[in-house]
């Protein structure tokens, strides 16, 4: 970014993008949305722009950034040393964005990687009323606990889609034997 430099030997991950971007946003900037799903292990589409939200009314027009302002107050967590918004938050901001299939994938992985229960997006989802909710709640129905990758998600969509038998994610399989 203009006026933010790091040393040339420096390979900028998403970590040296986050850091550089967070020194010219307002202070109280944290990750969102698709940026913060990549804090939680999930890289869906493109890394820029990145996106922050915060409660202040600063605006910064750049193509490679997004602010989003906030009317509430933001619950702030901190990943790999940086701020970022709650795994249930993340969610429902990242429904403003992505399709039904992504935003299923989304929360599968972030069950599968335990940084929230379904039980505890559930809840969220029941009692939020921030844009995204509406197409959160909706992906979130065809949700599933034990999936553990977001190509298993894609197999098992396109199989729920064609009319097909759901598939169990994941079931143990034993022998007569228990084993």
């Amino acid at each position: 970014f203009r006026g933010v430099y790091v040393p040339a030997e420096v390979e900028p991950d998403l970590l040296c993008w986050i850091k550089a971007a967070l020194l010219l946003l307002p202070s109280d900037a944290a990750a969102s949305h698709l940026t913060a799903l990549r804090l939680y292990g999930l890289e869906l589409r493109a890394l820029f722009p990145l996106h922050f939200s915060t409660n202040t009314t600063r605006h910064r027009r750049r193509r490679d950034l997004r602010l989003h302002r906030r009317r509430g107050l933001l619950n702030v967590l901190f990943r790999s040393g940086v701020p970022c918004l709650g795994p249930d938050r993340t969610y429902v901001d990242c429904a403003t964005i992505l399709g039904i299939v992504e935003l299923v994938q989304a929360a599968e992985h972030l069950l599968n990687a335990a940084h929230t229960s379904y039980d505890e997006m559930k809840a969220y989802l029941e009692r939020t009323h921030i844009d995204g909710v509406l197409r959160a709640r909706r992906a979130f129905a065809l949700v599933r606990e034990h999936v553990e990758s977001p190509m298993e998600t894609l197999v098992r969509l396109a199989l729920v889609f064609a009319r097909l038998p759901e598939p169990e994610p994941n079931p143990d399989l034993r022998d007569a034997g228990g084993r």
